[in-house]
């Protein structure tokens, strides 16, 4: 019966209170042997792809026509194409959520504020999710880029292009060819990791990101696309830049976009040939110094980061233009929710036409190796900051970013999980299966905090003659003369240098003749009889021949003597001290007149030739290096090499050390300096065999010693880490 005139008319007959967004363009691309519409928002400078059907309706909207109009006008359009007015509901829905068309209606200032308010808490969750690459605000390049680009179009000509990678085939091929010179040429790892050389690396990171960039940019722009944005980025407390070249999933030809992805690891594959030739005919210097970071640092970056496709870096993107899969990770993480969902929860997910429909189990696991690696790559990156700045006192930092990024992590997770659960659980018909997964996580996890596992427990060392005793400067002085070289053998009390102080010298002669002054003054007095005269006078005198004797002592360790008989052994240069005009050791016949304060190591006397290594443990691993602990050896004149040996000999704790205090972090330097008469509460110095010497070592050689133990749990070693980091526990 039809209705009365005055019914209102179904919902599914108004006017659908949307209508496209005029200032949003569109173009026609091909992905995995089908045509989709990508369409690009100016404002926010995003794509979104869209099909056919999808991108009909898009069009169809015009804030005048209804449902029932859009589904009859896409029926005609689209024969194969069956949907119900309930999915075209659903597409127009979708497309307001993405922000492709805009609301007809009035009052819409509350949902759009509500919509910028979650992104700016979706982009603080990724910043949390990845706090060790935060992007800093950009600018826009393209007149930039359009001005420039006819200066350089020369590059991307064919042969150019082949020049470049001649050259960097080239460098290769000398690396392997000649790969004993290169690796004698190398660089000693502490030489690069040295705070003197912390700004040439950061120079060569920035230029070479700021390069590598600019070739995904003009790359982008010369096949015909737009790069609105370019800014400044901090990569693991690294300057480093980010370009936005999304504009490329507009175009229609896949090996350009390829081509814009692998742009900037071209130039920087380039760039590495170009300094690594540099630094092969050149001398040591800054030049030399800045090749090689230049060619170190790219060469990590291409092959370590940027080619690796587990990371959104240009590996990735080239995989996904490859495979003609736009936003693969984004499909991958949905498929593997899909999957997890219904293994673990229960829950059957509806299919989505949008994801691929074939070989999905390779889509799932490269979403777990994603989720693996970033999880792996978070924590490795962690431990290095935790160590690099635990010298510093800072190693807090490192620990907390660690946790901060793997909590945000998981508990995006578990949040996506039980949000899930609740939507769902109603319509789920296997309501075991999320108590079985539930349980089982929890006994992994239970399992991993108490089942004990080989762990690895690390301490500080310092290779040093066995029975052998130190000489140091106990009186400040400038070097006068060297009496022995590396190598002599002396006798206990055999003058090793002789130090000079005209100040102190100064002093011991007024001393002295004040002290005869005073001593004539008490024979006066006494000739004169005036018994109170003498008594003040003997009292001067005696406090004047104190401070005379105490001179002469201070003037006589100017001289440094050999504690005993043995062999004379140079100390390290970083250990000699930190003298004004001292330049390698004080044994070097070059220093005379360098200022040597007081606690500067002068040398090693050894009875013997036998060495051995000392090392301090900490109180957690105190008891894991018991006597007749066997350890691996690793010092850092020879990383490549592994020594051996066995822990003879333990101190207690809080023991004053004496050998040199730079061979171990900062925190244990206290510990170790000579002469400070300080205690390290906690610390335990222990003595270490060396077994099977086959390369010769040398005093003051420093490195690590580890031990595997096999009582530790994952949750002892958080509780160590986190007593070693916060005073507070």
């Amino acid at each position: 019966m039809p209705s009365s005139a005055g019914s209102p008319r179904p919902m599914s007959q108004r006017a659908v209170p949307f209508e496209a967004r005029k200032d949003v363009s569109a173009r026609r691309v091909r992905y995995d042997d089908q045509w989709y519409w990508v369409l690009k928002d100016p404002l926010r400078n995003e794509l979104f792809r869209l099909r056919a059907d999808q991108y009909a309706i898009h069009q169809s909207l015009d804030g005048r026509r209804s449902l029932e109009e859009i589904r009859a006008a896409l029926v005609r359009e689209f024969h194969h194409v069956s949907v119900t007015l309930a999915q075209v509901q659903e597409q127009v829905l979708d497309l307001f959520r993405k922000g492709l068309v805009r609301s007809t209606r009035s009052g819409q200032a509350a949902p759009i504020a509500r919509r910028q308010r979650e992104g700016r808490r979706r982009r603080l969750v990724a910043v949390l999710r990845s706090p060790l690459f935060v992007r800093l605000p950009g600018w826009d390049p393209q007149r930039f880029l359009d001005r420039s680009l006819p200066w350089i179009r020369g590059l991307f000509h064919p042969t150019a292009l082949g020049a470049g990678a001649l050259a960097a085939a080239a460098m290769w091929c000398f690396v392997l060819v000649r790969f004993d010179q290169f690796r004698q040429r190398l660089p000693d790892l502490g030489e690069i990791a040295s705070s003197g050389s912390l700004w040439v690396m950061w120079a060569a990171i920035a230029g070479a990101k700021v390069l590598h960039e600019l070739g995904h940019a003009f790359a982008c722009r010369r096949y015909g696309g737009e790069c609105h944005e370019i800014g400044l980025a901090l990569m693991i407390f690294s300057p480093s830049m980010y370009c936005d070249v999304s504009d490329a999933g507009r175009l229609a030809s896949r090996s350009a976009r390829m081509a814009i992805g692998a742009a900037g690891m071209y130039v920087e594959l380039v760039l590495s040939a170009a300094a690594f030739f540099l630094w092969w005919n050149t001398r040591d210097g800054l030049l030399h110094q800045l090749c090689w970071t230049v060619f170190f640092v790219t060469n990590v970056s291409v092959i370590a980061f940027n080619l690796n496709p587990l990371l959104r870096l240009d590996g990735y993107y080239i995989l996904s233009d490859w495979i003609g899969v736009p936003n693969l990770r984004q499909k991958a993480d949905r498929m593997l929710g899909i999957f997890l969902s219904r293994t673990a929860l229960g829950i059957s997910m509806p299919d989505d036409p949008m994801l691929p429909q074939s070989r999905r189990w390779l889509f799932v696991g490269y979403a777990a190796a994603c989720a693996a690696f970033r999880m792996q790559l978070v924590l490795v990156i962690s431990v290095v900051l935790y160590k690099a700045l635990q010298p510093y006192g800072l190693q807090a930092v490192g620990l907390s970013l660690g946790l901060v990024a793997v909590a945000t992590s998981v508990g995006h997770g578990v949040r996506a999980a039980v949000r899930l659960w609740r939507e769902q659980r109603h319509s789920s018909r296997r309501s075991w299966r999320p108590r079985i997964a539930l349980g089982l996580l929890g006994a992994g996890a239970l399992a991993a905090l108490v089942v004990p596992f080989p762990i690895v427990v690390t301490a500080p060392l310092v290779v040093e003659p066995v029975d052998a005793q130190q000489a140091y400067v106990t009186t400040p002085g400038r070097l006068t003369k060297v009496r022995v070289r590396a190598g002599q053998r002396v006798k206990k009390g055999d003058v090793l240098v002789e130090l000079g102080n005209r100040d102190l010298a100064e002093q011991f002669r007024e001393l002295q003749t004040s002290y005869e002054v005073q001593r004539v003054a008490v024979t006066v007095h006494q000739a004169m009889g005036d018994a109170a005269q003498v008594n003040v006078a003997g009292h001067a005198r005696d406090a004047l021949y104190e401070e005379v004797v105490d001179r002469r002592d201070r003037l006589e360790r100017l001289t440094v003597r050999a504690p005993c008989d043995g062999v004379v052994i140079a100390p390290p240069p970083a250990a000699a001290g930190r003298s004004a005009g001292l330049t390698g050791t004080p044994l070097d016949s070059s220093n005379t007149g360098a200022y040597l304060p007081v606690g500067t190591h002068v040398a090693t006397v050894a009875p013997g030739c036998a060495y051995q290594a000392v090392l301090l443990a900490d109180q957690f691993s105190r008891a894991d290096l018991a006597p007749g602990r066997k350890v691996r050896i690793k010092l850092e004149h020879a990383p490549e090499r592994v020594f051996y040996g066995a822990i003879e000999t333990q101190s207690s704790p809080s023991v004053q050390f004496a050998h040199s205090s730079d061979a171990f972090s900062s925190e244990k330097r206290a510990a170790s300096r000579p002469l400070a008469a300080s205690k390290a509460p906690g610390l335990s110095q222990m003595t270490v065999r060396l077994l099977d010497l086959e390369t010769p070592v040398v005093a003051g050689l420093r490195g690590e010693a580890r031990a595997v133990v096999l009582q530790s749990s994952l949750a002892w070693w958080l509780w160590r880490q986190a007593r070693l980091t916060f005073s507070f526990l």
